[in-house]
């Protein structure tokens, strides 16, 4: 039987952020007998863990710019259409898919090449608000306007609530459900002890670590993480930051680290492909996103046992077990410092890991790309 062949085609690079992830779990984890897949992307990173995992893994890449460089940055500042449109319709016409699945901000850009996509099967997984996707970003609104008229555009969205929101906003009734999967036996086995991951990291073994995963964005309120720790920190004398991820407020961070004089109680950590080891070295997984699509870090950290303490603009979809303490950004920091340092404080949420699954979703997406639902 012919494969199906799907490309995944994803705005930015395979950066560690929880959509890439996403896009890397779904091609390493489909079934290879029934599905040949390729990805496209703006350029590769060669450091990112994502795109190290997917190259020594053979993974097919396509990319609109030959590298990654200043100079390449300054040409994509610039002239970003021209050099994805060119690049998508290159990578069409070599690859030939069936099906295009696109993530983040690409639609706008798809939406140029409507003619080219006869007979492909179109899907956009939203990953963040649609407030944030399409109400804020009315180029990538009228991009998901063609393509649904002239393509049969479809959504899927991460829950219920965000399916809502696109059928109404889109007038659409068709929007899919498939929730973020992750791989959670990765989580729950990690063999090494807390004792000598923390040695490896160059943590104090007696450390009370507090931790977050994300990307230096706006969307992560990592000031607030900053306050939030100063604070637990005059009541704990021995509590550690662990901050893992990238982005570009992250030499801002740095600057405010040093300015608050945490530099020999903070770690920051990119780039890396061993989050379940790092989130073992943390007693407390601290996320005050001003809002999240889901919130996948978070889910990784319950799969990981470890008590998190999060904003409430993070979708309850994302609270799956008793771990998670939510509390709302307009209350004090000293209620957040409460909350991160109450060892026995625990919330009544059922236990609903095995949603996120990332087999079952991989399923899902199986018979959604091949049409079956």
């Amino acid at each position: 039987m012919e494969k199906c062949r799907v490309l995944e085609l994803i705005g930015g690079s395979l950066t560690d952020g929880g959509a890439e992830t996403l896009v890397k779990d779904y091609v390493l984890n489909i079934d290879k007998s029934r599905f040949e897949t390729a990805v496209f992307v703006d350029w590769k990173i060669p450091e990112t863990a994502n795109t190290r995992i997917l190259t020594e893994k053979g993974q097919l890449i396509f990319t609109a710019y030959p590298r990654y460089s200043l100079f390449w940055r300054g040409i994509n500042k610039f002239f970003r259409r021209i050099f994805l449109v060119r690049g998508i319709r290159k990578t069409i016409k070599e690859f030939n898919p069936d099906v295009i699945h696109v993530h983040l901000d690409a639609l706008t850009y798809l939406s140029a090449l409507e003619s080219a996509l006869d007979g492909n099967r179109l899907l956009y997984t939203c990953h963040n608000t649609v407030e944030v996707m399409f109400v804020e970003n009315k180029a990538e609104e009228l991009g998901a306007r063609k393509l649904l008229k002239s393509n049969n555009l479809r959504f899927i969205a991460l829950h219920k609530e965000m399916a809502d929101d696109l059928n109404k906003y889109f007038n659409v009734h068709n929007t899919a459900i498939v929730n973020n999967g992750i791989d959670i036996a990765r989580f729950k086995k990690v063999e090494e002890s807390r004792q000598d991951i923390r040695k490896q990291l160059e943590i104090p073994a007696e450390s009370f670590v507090i931790g977050n995963v994300g990307r230096f964005t706006e969307q992560k309120n990592h000031r607030m993480i900053l306050e939030i720790f100063k604070k637990v920190k005059e009541r704990q004398k021995k509590a550690f930051l662990l901050l893992v991820g990238d982005g570009e407020l992250l030499e801002s961070i740095e600057r405010t680290i040093q300015a608050m004089k945490l530099d020999n109680s903070v770690l920051i950590l990119s780039n890396r492909a061993d989050i379940p080891r790092l989130l073992k070295a943390m007693d407390v997984f601290l996320f005050p996103s001003k809002f999240e699509g889901l919130g996948i870090a978070l889910i990784e950290a319950q799969a990981a046992g470890i008590k998190c303490v999060v904003s409430k603009n993070v979708p309850e979809e994302a609270f799956v077990s008793d771990l998670v303490i939510p509390i709302d950004l307009s209350e004090s920091i000293e209620c957040w410092c409460d909350a991160v340092l109450d060892e026995q404080r625990r919330s009544s949420y059922k236990n609903r890991l095995n949603e996120y699954d990332i087999k079952a979703a991989v399923k899902k997406l199986e018979k959604i790309y091949l049409g079956e639902i």
